[in-house]
C-alpha cells in the first residue's frame, strides 16, 4: 500500500531560508573557534617538543577545519536541495491545476 506525502512549497521556501541562516552562523562560531584555537599554538613554547606538539595541533586544526567547511557548504546544498523541491512542486501544482480548469471548462463548468 503506497503511502501520501504532503509537501508545502512555502514551508520548504521558509525552511531553505533558515538552512542558509543556520550555515553562516555555524561558518561564523567554527571561523571563531578555529582563530581561538590558533592563538592556542603560542602557548606550545620554542622548544622541540613544543614544536611537535605545534605540529601536530596544527594538522589536527586543519583537518577540523576542513569538516566544518565540509559541513557547513553541506546544509547549504540541503537548504537549496529543498527550496528546489518546493519550486518544482509549485510548479507542478499549477499545472495539474491548469489541466483540471481546461477540462472544467470543457465540460462547461
Amino acid at each position: 500500500m503506497a503511502g501520501s506525502i504532503d509537501m508545502d512549497p512555502d514551508l520548504l521556501a521558509e525552511i531553505q531560508a533558515q538552512l542558509t541562516a543556520i550555515g553562516g552562523d555555524f561558518n561564523t562560531l567554527a571561523e571563531d573557534f578555529v582563530a581561538k584555537m590558533e592563538a592556542l599554538s603560542e602557548a606550545y613554547g620554542g622548544d622541540e617538543v613544543g614544536g611537535l606538539i605545534l605540529g601536530i595541533h596544527q594538522e589536527v586544526l586543519t583537518a577540523f577545519q576542513q569538516c566544518i567547511q565540509d559541513a557547513g557548504a553541506d546544509i547549504d546544498v540541503v537548504g537549496t536541495m529543498l527550496g528546489e523541491v518546493g519550486t518544482i512542486t509549485r510548479e507542478l501544482d499549477d499545472e495539474v491545476a491548469g489541466i483540471f480548469n481546461e477540462l472544467l471548462g470543457e465540460l462547461g463548468a
